[in-house]
């Protein structure tokens, strides 16, 4: 909470971005879900997690080729130290109902070096309290916590742009119970709405965005408010 940094807007201007820079932008966005939940030193709250993703957004999404993108993520995962090995992790049940969704990871789009640090990291994922999310009482649905609103910023930049789409496509992935019900396949729907997003010229063009995406959720319950 000290870290103040992007208070004032995140000071990324990206548009128009070409194919490869529309990969880069979906990779880095998953990326990012993954480490907010899983990595230790993030999901115990040790940094501002909205302000480190603006500190490595541009260098990543403006990667000439995935080589290049997976060397800059891999030299941004290791600025966080080294994890050490869980023993409380486990396997995920056989019969879970809804199973945690890594084929990202081991895509043959993903350098070998990268999906070993992804794997290891989900090996020896965080245990215990996390920062970002909690459950409420009673009931057991998650708890977003410690989320910055920005309610200052109707109409933020393209780095804000993109962390509110960052945010909901992965407390989706990773906590919604409709994930596989969903008319679209949630892993493809990231990738959909990157041109979206960065391409919003207007507050009402973002709004828009916003509210397309979550109807692609299908679920009555979310909605904008505010």
């Amino acid at each position: 909470q000290k870290d103040k940094e992007f208070d004032n807007g995140s000071s990324i201007s990206l548009s128009n971005l070409t194919q490869q820079q529309v990969e880069n932008a979906t990779i880095l966005g998953k990326v990012w879900g993954f480490l907010k939940y899983h990595h230790p030193e993030i999901a115990s709250g040790n940094y501002n997690w909205d302000y480190e993703l603006f500190r490595v957004m541009e260098p990543i999404i403006l990667a000439e080729n995935a080589s290049e993108r997976d060397f800059k993520i891999l030299e941004w995962i290791n600025n966080y130290g080294a994890i050490k090995p869980c023993k409380k992790c486990k396997e995920t049940a056989p019969d879970a109902v809804v199973k945690p969704d890594h084929r990202w990871m081991n895509s043959a789009t993903l350098s070998e070096a990268l999906q070993k640090k992804l794997q290891y990291i989900y090996n020896n994922r965080h245990q215990g309290k996390q920062y970002y999310i909690g459950e409420f009482s009673g009931v057991g649905n998650p708890e977003f916590k410690n989320e910055n609103s920005y309610t200052s910023m109707p109409y933020p930049d393209s780095g804000f742009r993109l962390l509110t789409l960052y945010r909901l496509w992965n407390s989706v992935h990773y906590f919604s119970p409709n994930r596989e019900i969903t008319d679209k396949d949630w892993d493809m729907v990231l990738k959909e709405y990157v041109p979206e997003f960065v391409g919003a010229t207007n507050e009402l063009a973002y709004e828009l965005a916003s509210l397309q995406l979550i109807g692609d959720m299908k679920d009555t319950h979310s909605n904008l408010w505010g």
